[in-house]
């Protein structure tokens, strides 16, 4: 948990996530931000992708059980084998895991991981939460390519929650910058808006503010969306999945088609 006014500025991710990134899945713990705490000026870069990231996060993995596995049919529990002997379900925990990862798809659209990275300020890839309350700041985060000849990034929003349920409440998600899609916010699942301010932000291709993808289950409530910019279409939100917006002002947005909102299914208010 970041709170009590807490910053986070000026670091450098790779792959996932400038400052902050959660691999784990449901239960196993969740990235909060909150009381005024400020996420910003963090950068992502695509020195490793995600595909190469989950490459390396499986082999670890699979070589510490295959190690677990041995030492304890050997040794019968000495050392750190009696830790994984007298606690399974850290064993179990990690198998969960590598499950997941192995079933893992790319966003719709995309043929793999490769080339990807997603999260400019936070990113959670599998369904741990993302919570963001009480006059927290995500802000001025950006990505960069550490390739001169390519220097627009494959990045994945300012936030970007794969499988992971989003939460933002008194947020304010300003001036945060990808290469592809959810300048601001980047949601594959459930993503829960309410009164916030979503200002500012800029995507390479689509939904400047907010891209919501195919399995996102989105409400937008009591909040501003104004000012953001996206290269193709929905400088303000971009919309493929379950979309309810009430008492929600989208404006002064910009984009080649659909300044404000592009949807693909019906909005319910």
């Amino acid at each position: 948990m970041i709170s009590g006014k807490s910053k986070l500025i000026g670091n450098t991710g790779s792959s996932l996530g400038g400052a902050l990134v959660n691999f784990s899945l449901s239960n196993l713990g969740n990235i909060t931000v909150t009381e005024q705490s400020v996420i910003e000026n963090n950068t992502l870069t695509n020195g490793q992708t995600i595909g190469q990231t989950l490459a390396v996060f499986l082999s670890l993995i699979t070589g510490t059980l295959d190690d677990v596995t041995a030492q304890t049919q050997v040794q019968q529990g000495s050392g750190g084998v009696a830790l994984v002997a007298k606690f399974p379900e850290i064993l179990a925990m990690a198998q969960q895991t590598q499950t997941a990862m192995n079933s893992l798809a790319p966003p719709t659209g995309q043929t793999s991981w490769n080339g990807l990275i997603g999260g400019s300020a936070i990113a959670s890839l599998l369904g741990a939460a993302i919570t963001v309350s009480k006059g927290s700041f995500v802000t001025n985060n950006t990505t960069y390519s550490i390739d001169p000849s390519q220097p627009k990034t494959n990045s994945l929003g300012g936030i970007f929650a794969y499988l992971a349920p989003v939460t933002l409440n008194q947020a304010y998600i300003t001036r945060n910058k990808v290469g592809l899609s959810g300048g601001g916010v980047w949601a594959g699942n459930t993503a829960q808006i309410d009164q916030c301010a979503i200002s500012g932000n800029e995507a390479g291709t689509n939904g400047g503010g907010m891209f919501l993808s195919d399995s996102a289950n989105t409400a937008i409530l009591n909040s501003v969306i104004e000012h953001n910019k996206a290269q193709a279409s929905g400088g303000g939100v971009f919309n493929n999945g379950r979309l309810t917006m009430v008492n929600t002002r989208i404006r002064h947005n910009q984009a080649e088609l659909f300044h404000n909102v592009f949807s693909s299914t019906p909005i319910l208010q």
